[in-house]
Formats: C-alpha cells, sequence, structure tokens
C-alpha cells in the first residue's frame, strides 16, 4: 500500500487542508464553510461578528475549519449557546445552530436589556404620577446583538420559520436566514457520520425510539447529499425492513429538500443504505492497521470540554495504552514499555487530525508496513539538502549560510517531532500487543472469521478447547475475550447453556460481559436452537462470498468487512438488484462501457488476479450509508480502493456513528 509519489510536507503554506481531494467530504464542507456561509455574509455585511454555536455544529466546525481559520471571517468570539454569554448590542451575530437550539436563540432577543428603551418606558410609567411631565425615549430596545444571521444545521421546516417570524423582537432583527445543511461530523475526508451513539442500545432494547433516530438519520443524510451536492439513485438491503422503509423515505426527504430549498443537485450518485446487522462481524474483529489498533489500544478522543473548539484527539505517549473509560483524551494509566520521559510535555503529546500529514497517510497500513514506511520516509525527510545547513549544526559543524539554518530550522523541527511522536507510538504499540499476547488471540480470531464469513466446516469441538485456553490467559484484555467467545458461538450451529456456562467461567466474565453475549443471542447472532444455521443469520454475506467463490475471485486470506464486497462490486458493475434493490423513481442513469483491467493490489494481501472492470470514472459517485455505524476497517475498504484507483468516481463511507470496539461492546450491554 505504498503512496511515495507523495512526500510528506510541513511547510504551513502545504498543510493536508490545502491540498484536498475537490471530490472529498471534508474539502466540500470546508468550501459550504468558507465560501458560502461566511463569504458571502462578509460580502453582504462586512464588520465584526460573533459566532454562536451548539454541541451537534460545534463538532461539524471542529472537524473542518481550524479556529485560526475561523477567526479570519471577521469574527471576535466564539461561543456555545448553552452557556451564559456578554451582551455585545453593538455587534452582529452569527448563529450556526441545529434545529434544537431555536428556543435558546429566540431567548436572546426577548427581553431588551437593562437600560434600553422598554426598559426606559417600564420607568417612566412608574414616575409618570409623581411627573408633570413624561420622559422621552428616542432610542430602540436594545437585545444581546444588534442584528442575527441564522444558519441551521439542516432539518428546516415550515414550522420552524413560522416560530421564528411570530418571534417579535428577533424577526425585526434577523437579517439572513437559511439552511445550512452541515449536520454532520467528519472522521476523515471521505468518511462521515452522525456521532449517535443511542441507536445501537435503542436496538438490542428493542426500544421504542427506533423510529425517531431513523427519522433524524434521513434528515441528517439529507444534509450530507446537499453538501457534496448530488442527486442519488437510491438502493436498499434487502432482508431488512428498517432499510427499506429508510430508503423509500429518504426519497421524500430529498424531494422536500429540492422544493423547499431550491436545490439543484450537479450530479448523479448511488447511495447503498446498509443495515449493521447485516455485517456485524466486523465491529468485533481485530485490524490490524495502524488506525485499527490506536482505535483498540487507546479511547478515542474527547473534547476537554464542551465549548472547546479545538478537537482533542490527543495522545499521551508518556504512558500506556490501558484502557480508561472516563478519560477525556487518549491518554491512558499504565507505564509504557518503551517511554523514553517521565516528563508529560508537549513532546509526548500527539494530536491525530487531518493536520497530521503522517497520519493521514500512513494510518490505513498495516502495522508493520507503517513502521517500515514511516521509518524509511524519516529517513528520507532529515536527509533532503535543504536541511544540510541543521544537520550541520546538529552534529557540531560550522555553518557558511547561517541564513538559509534559520529559514528550514522550525519546518526541520517541527517535522522531526512528528516523525519521532509516530515512531514512538508505533513503538508503544508493537509492545503492547507482546504484552497482551494480542497478535496471538487476533490470529486466533481470524481463523474462526473466515470460517465464519466464507461458510466452510469447522472443527468446533477443537475449536472450543483451543478458545478456552485462550480464555484462561490473564494477559488477555476482558473485551478480547468477549470478542473470541462471540466469533465462536456464531460458528455454532446451536449454543447450549453449558457451553455459555463453560466460557464464562473459562473468562471470568462479568455481568456486563454475559450482557454482550445475551445481546447477540436475542438479535439471533448466536444460535440457541438446532438448525440456525450461517445462511440464515448472515444470508447476504454467505451469498456474497458463495457467488465469489464461482467465479474463482475469492481471496480467502483475510476477513473483509462487506463494504468492502459492495464497492468492488460496484465498480465491477455485478448485478447488485438481488442484494440491493433500487427504489422506484431514483434509478441509475445507463452508465458508459465496460472495459477490461486488473485490479491491482487487493485488500488482504497486497496482491490480486486481475478481473476485468468497468473504468472507475465511468461509474456516479458511490455514497453507503450504514444504519448502526461505521468502523475504521470500512473506512480502510473505501481508502484501499481509492488508492488502487485514484482516478475512480469518489466512495463516500457514511454511518448513523463511527464505532470503535469499545463502543459497539458497549452498545450491546442492556442498560
Amino acid at each position: 500500500m505504498s503512496d511515495s509519489a507523495n512526500p510528506i510536507e510541513f511547510k504551513p503554506s502545504l498543510s493536508p487542508m490545502t491540498v484536498l481531494n475537490q471530490s472529498s467530504v471534508m474539502y466540500k464542507t470546508r468550501e459550504r464553510i468558507l465560501d458560502t456561509m461566511f463569504g458571502s455574509l462578509n460580502e453582504k455585511y462586512p464588520g465584526p461578528k460573533i459566532l454562536v454555536l451548539d454541541k451537534v455544529t460545534t463538532s461539524v466546525l471542529t472537524d473542518a475549519i481550524s479556529s485560526h481559520e475561523l477567526y479570519q471571517q471577521s469574527l471576535i468570539l466564539i461561543e456555545n449557546i448553552e452557556l451564559d454569554r456578554k451582551p455585545f448590542p453593538e455587534c452582529d451575530v452569527v448563529y450556526f445552530i441545529s434545529s434544537n437550539s431555536l428556543d435558546k436563540m429566540l431567548e436572546d432577543f426577548t427581553n431588551p436589556l437593562p437600560g434600553s428603551a422598554s426598559s426606559a418606558s417600564a420607568s417612566a410609567s412608574a414616575s409618570a404620577s409623581s411627573s408633570s411631565t413624561t420622559p422621552e425615549v428616542n432610542e430602540a430596545p436594545k437585545f444581546m446583538y444588534r442584528a442575527a444571521h441564522v444558519f441551521i444545521a439542516s432539518g428546516m421546516t415550515n414550522d420552524h420559520i413560522a416560530t421564528i417570524k411570530s418571534h417579535t423582537n428577533f424577526s425585526s432583527h434577523c437579517l439572513t436566514l437559511c439552511e445550512a445543511s452541515l449536520d454532520f461530523a467528519i472522521e476523515e475526508p471521505f468518511v462521515a457520520h452522525f456521532g449517535e451513539e443511542r441507536y445501537i442500545p435503542e436496538v438490542v432494547k428493542r426500544g421504542t425510539g427506533i423510529s425517531v433516530f431513523l427519522q433524524r438519520f434521513r434528515c441528517q443524510l439529507t444534509s450530507l447529499l446537499i453538501a457534496l451536492d448530488v442527486d442519488p439513485s437510491i438502493r436498499f438491503q434487502s432482508g431488512f425492513d428498517r432499510t427499506v422503509t429508510f430508503a423509500n423515505q429518504l426519497k421524500v426527504n430529498i424531494a422536500n429538500a429540492k422544493q423547499m430549498l431550491g436545490w439543484k443537485p450537479s450530479e448523479k450518485a448511488t447511495l447503498f443504505v446498509v443495515d449493521r446487522m447485516s455485517d456485524i462481524l466486523t465491529p468485533l474483529a481485530i485490524d490490524f492497521t495502524y488506525e485499527g489498533l490506536v482505535m483498540d489500544f487507546f479511547e478515542r478522543g474527547k473534547k476537554k470540554s464542551d465549548n472547546s473548539l479545538e478537537n482533542e484527539r490527543l495522545l499521551d505517549l508518556s504512558k500506556g495504552c490501558s484502557q480508561q473509560s472516563s478519560s477525556s483524551s487518549y491518554a491512558s494509566s499504565s507505564s509504557s514499555s518503551s517511554s523514553s520521559s517521565s516528563s508529560a510535555d508537549d513532546a509526548d503529546q500527539l494530536l491525530l487530525n487531518e493536520h497530521d500529514p503522517i497520519w493521514i497517510k500512513y494510518r490505513h497500513f498495516f502495522m508493520a508496513e507503517a513502521l517500515e514506511s514511516i521509518t524509511k520516509e524519516f529517513n528520507i525527510w532529515q536527509g533532503r539538502d535543504e536541511f544540510a545547513a541543521v544537520k550541520a549544526k546538529e552534529a557540531g559543524q560550522k555553518i557558511d549560510d547561517p541564513t538559509s539554518y534559520i529559514h528550514v530550522l522550525p519546518e526541520f523541527t517541527r517535522g522531526k517531532k512528528k516523525f519521532n511522536q509516530h515512531l514512538h507510538l508505533l513503538d508503544i504499540l508493537m509492545g503492547e500487543q507482546k504484552k497482551r499476547e494480542f497478535r496471538e488471540a487476533s490470529s486466533f480470531q481470524q481463523e474462526m472469521l473466515l470460517s465464519l464469513s466464507s461458510h466452510t466446516s469447522t472443527d468446533i469441538t477443537k475449536t472450543r478447547m483451543k478458545l478456552v485456553q485462550y480464555l484462561s490467559k490473564t494477559t488477555l484484555r476482558p473485551i478480547d475475550k468477549v470478542r473470541l467467545c462471540a466469533v465462536y458461538m456464531m460458528l455454532c450451529n446451536k449454543v447450549d447453556e453449558a457451553t455459555k456456562l463453560e466460557l464464562s467461567q473459562a473468562a471470568d466474565f462479568t455481568a456486563d460481559e454475559k450482557e454482550v453475549l445475551n445481546s447477540l443471542i436475542s438479535l439471533g447472532f448466536i444460535p440457541s436452537a438446532e438448525k440456525s444455521d450461517m445462511k440464515s443469520r448472515f444470508p447476504q454475506r454467505v451469498r456474497m462470498v458463495e457467488r465469489e467463490k464461482e467465479d474463482d475471485l475469492y481471496e480467502n486470506d483475510i476477513f473483509r468487512p462487506l463494504i468492502s464486497d459492495i464497492i468492488l462490486d460496484y465498480f465491477d458493475r455485478k448485478n447488485q438488484d438481488g442484494d440491493f434493490p433500487v427504489v422506484s423513481g431514483t434509478e441509475e442513469l445507463s452508465g458508459t462501457s465496460f472495459q477490461s483491467r486488473d485490479r491491482g493490489s487487493g485488500w488482504a494481501s497486497g496482491r490480486s488476479k486481475g478481473r476485468g472492470r468497468a473504468t472507475g470514472a465511468s461509474r456516479p459517485p458511490l455514497i453507503i450509508f450504514v444504519i448502526g455505524g461505521v468502523t475504521a476497517s470500512e473506512a480502510r475498504a473505501a481508502e484501499e480502493f481509492r488508492r488502487e484507483d485514484p482516478d475512480a468516481s469518489p466512495v463516500y463511507i457514511v454511518g448513523s456513528e463511527f464505532l470503535t470496539p469499545f463502543t459497539f461492546i458497549e452498545h450491546l450491554k442492556k442498560k
């Protein structure tokens, strides 16, 4: 998975944000915020402004725009609508909020500020009886801000507009009101999600709120389609009532958006609506990529506070990888086997985001390849001629041209620090794998996953005996024991109480960990009755694998997410009408001619058999939305295809949330 054609740079003028693919969600979101929103607004209404955000829109901005860039948009202050704020009656305000915050916004213009016209009028009435003259009030009432410019994240309805218009004070001060169509978080340039962590728990409980979540997802997905400016042909996954209903109602949402907003999409696309329950294996699988292991060993970063604008996905490299459920960053508690410093200064703080060129380039590489490639690129990078003066100074030699040294020193210092941080992190991850016997456990899980995904027979008794040995290991983390047990139980045609008890005792499971397995049983993934074979529990995965076998193209050397097959089948123009019927009225336009080509590097081993494929660029852009969330390995499936065929139409991966192994297993615990 080499990408040597794009050398890493640390020059401020070459920030990854400035060289984004123009088809990416990240680029289109930035364009919408910087040009369509603030650019047009400042052109029509110049002057300083206050920006007010809520929780939803803060997430949107932090993923796409830096604080520095925002303050360049004539902003003097950025505030949270939920917090107490100081009045600025002589300054305009820009509200970028979700529809849930409308009432809070209207409160800013409900009561005039003390000393303004209305307050003076009240004082005048009180003193009228004791004075023969009535005081004059010449100025208009003042409120929190002078004028308001409102951008609703998504889902603005006629009822919302009527509510705003009915508020006399606010409507008289509102100069701008429009829908921003930006109601999603960006995980990677081509990966977005809606941040909804309550959906899967609601499914597990069979709660009544599922339809409410689905309605919300349709609004958010519509906002994403508007941001991408595409009109999709909609396909839904067969065999799932939720996907059928969702897809048909999404068609209505899109039609309403065109009518209400005057939206005229510039191009066609194809959208697949997938249910997470069709591929429950992928969130349980161990992903041995750089990003996969960071997600596995560290808690995902969280913001320092609700009103912080910086996305603090921070790794404390002076500490180890032990999981902390209440961590406010990627920091952890145990000591690292390779930590070279006990101080927690900024050299030990690694922020993984879209401004880090090393992370962007290598996050989807397998661990061994990432370590080798980053080490090699570091040596090439610091050996550049432009850094000769810096290297000479480090070696204690005399510098002939101090000017060149001063000019390149900041870039060299910044780049060297970043390379060393990543190599240190990789060293930590490698050490943790060894200490936790993670590699052996993952290899065992891989064997079981392949048996399950390819529908091959396996010796259940021998596998169970091997599993019990792994579950008895004290070095293995509880989460890994749960994953191994879950995959094994899915392999069986029946799981009786005796088997559950044996495995639970070997693993020394807590009540919560037992509840995960019970949830998978209640959802039908672990069979509790005889003759509940894999075809009935994983019908689509088995069909896709069998079709690949018939074509003699299936690579049975590593577990692949279902999304990987969907992408390849789409660009290979395989007939997907059986597994993914088209919503009536959204049929795809006829494509261009089929051309034969090689697939190039493969998902699994880096090599693959050639296959006929339509040129990627001849297909409409592909959007895959997973109800229930997407994972790092599924994001990698799209990235793998993109690297293989950079000229292909874009592939967007979208989910109701971005799942990590920890969050997924937490979701399966009935609360």
